[in-house]
């Protein structure tokens, strides 16, 4: 159980955003550019949900993680999921350079017990929780498409990751985590986990949090928008 437990997980592990962090910002970028069909929004949703299959299917970042440093590529894409694992790259850029430069670690670290990147992930996607409900798109989840087997992935392996990625659209950050605890993984012990689990539900009602996630996610939408390039927020305890 805590095996199956920990899986749930793989998608908040490490770095970059965090799976509805990438759904939220897909939301976005369809909003401004609409898409034609249902099938094409599909498959749109499941190219930028498709990235960090890798850490279920244990192969390498770059194979999925491509270098997009402009938002005109993904619409220079040949297919909606290619747009997709695109606009997944771009956010996780645009996301990890404003977190740089902002200091937000500073107010993490404290309650991090070593692992800072990682409680902020976490952080932002229990604050996200209140702001966006990711179900909306689970339908999605229930196809498996040519462009999900590329890398001699599976049918069952794709299907374990759209299992995972409903858990994430249907469990809150803290849930997940009090479920999981007990257990080491990814260098975080199991009584951190355990920790974080009571601690993430107030750490996301701390005005400077908050104020980070609101910051953040105006910032990454300017981007989106083709407006990368504005300043980086850094008063974190307001707005400029």
């Amino acid at each position: 159980m805590k095996k199956f437990l920990w899986i749930l997980l793989l998608p908040f592990s490490l770095f970059a955003a965090g799976p509805m962090t990438h759904l939220y910002f897909a939301e976005k970028w369809a909003e401004q550019n609409p898409i034609a069909t249902q099938e094409a929004l599909r498959d749109f949703v499941l190219g930028n949900l498709f990235p960090d299959i890798r850490y279920v299917a244990n192969i390498p970042r770059e194979w999925t993680h491509a270098e997009v440093y402009s938002i005109e590529e993904v619409g220079a894409s040949r297919t909606p999921f290619e747009g997709g694992m695109k606009l997944h790259a771009f956010v996780d850029i645009v996301r990890e350079n404003f977190v740089e430069k902002t200091g937000i670690y500073a107010y993490v670290i404290p309650y991090a017990e070593g692992h800072p990147a990682t409680l902020l992930k976490f952080i932002e996607e229990e604050i996200l929780a209140d702001l966006f409900d990711g179900r909306k798109y689970s339908y999605c989840l229930d196809w498996i498409i040519q462009e999900e087997l590329q890398f001699a992935l599976t049918e069952d392996l794709v299907d374990h990751w759209h299992s995972r990625l409903r858990y994430c659209m249907n469990t809150r950050p803290s849930w997940l985590l009090w479920f999981a605890s007990g257990q080491s993984r990814f260098g975080v012990p199991g009584n951190v986990i355990y920790n974080w689990s009571y601690l993430l539900p107030k750490l996301a009602q701390e005005p400077v949090f908050r104020n980070h996630v609101e910051q953040m996610l105006r910032h990454v939408e300017s981007a989106i928008r083709g407006g990368y390039g504005i300043p980086v927020f850094t008063n974190l305890n307001g707005f400029k």
